[in-house]
């Protein structure tokens, strides 16, 4: 009887000694799954960081590019409308010498006109 109970201590201690070696393990695991977990969410932010800072990168790029057509094409317009001013300019004198030959050329068909005494 001695013995059988000695048995039954032994192996319940033993059984405990498992458990309790088990949930040990266990734990390590369940810290260094913790610790996975968190490097991986340090690593998933770094490459969010990294795949955000290149479609920053390329927006700023794809701007500034926008921003220098667009400088080009008012420089090509403002060239264009000082163009047009010009030849607005020289049509304006044209016409002005035109208007002023027109009006030398019928004072002198008037002044050749007999006059009404």
């Amino acid at each position: 009887r001695e013995q059988v109970t000695t048995m039954n201590w032994l192996q319940q201690n033993g059984k405990h000694a498992v458990v309790k070696e088990e949930w040990e393990q266990q734990q390590k695991t369940r810290r260094r799954s913790a610790a996975d977990c968190e490097k991986e969410d340090a690593e998933i932010a770094k490459e969010v960081d990294e795949e955000l800072e290149r479609e920053i990168q390329f927006f700023e790029m794809s701007t500034r590019n926008k921003i220098s057509l667009q400088q080009a094409k008012n420089a090509e317009l403002k060239k264009e409308v000082e163009l047009a001013e010009a030849t607005v300019a020289e049509l304006k004198r044209e016409l002005a010498s035109r208007i002023d030959f027109t009006r030398q050329m019928a004072h002198k068909q008037i002044s050749k006109r007999p006059r009404l005494a």
